[in-house]
């Protein structure tokens, strides 16, 4: 992942250089939308084996985890909703799709993580196991 933070700051950095209009701008900008969209699903996958490896047996736990995905739940909900208008405000700049764009894909991430939250605290047990020989 920190590889990909690197690149993801280099590929920033240059398209501060390059000319909005050109071929090599698209490129970029779509370069840089794939590698933040790769570092957001690697966080939020080490978020959820995290929330996988809780210990359940604590009803104060299984209540924690419950509101803590609520809330997550509607925190991507306000996230896609301001990414529209976002969208809606930015419509006649020139094309910039990873700060477009990554406010939605963030906001499906929260959702996903409160609705694995919601499914996690109805079991005891971890989702993912892993039994050895």
């Amino acid at each position: 992942m920190y590889n990909a933070l690197i690149v993801f700051i280099v590929i920033l950095t240059l398209s501060i250089f390059v000319k909005s209009g050109s071929s090599l701008f698209t490129y970029v900008d779509y370069g840089l939308l794939l590698i933040a969209s790769y570092i957001v699903v690697s966080i939020f996958y080490v978020w959820i084996k995290y929330i996988d490896s809780l210990n359940l047996y604590n009803d104060l736990t299984i209540w924690v985890v419950r509101i803590v995905g609520g809330l997550a739940v509607l925190f991507g909900f306000l996230l896609i909703f301001s990414s529209q208008m976002v969208m809606i405000y930015t419509y006649n700049t020139p094309r910039n799709l990873v700060f477009n764009n990554i406010y939605w894909i963030i906001g499906f991430a929260f959702i996903l993580l409160g609705a694995f939250c919601e499914f996690r605290s109805t079991r005891r047990y971890g989702v993912f196991l892993y039994r050895g020989n």
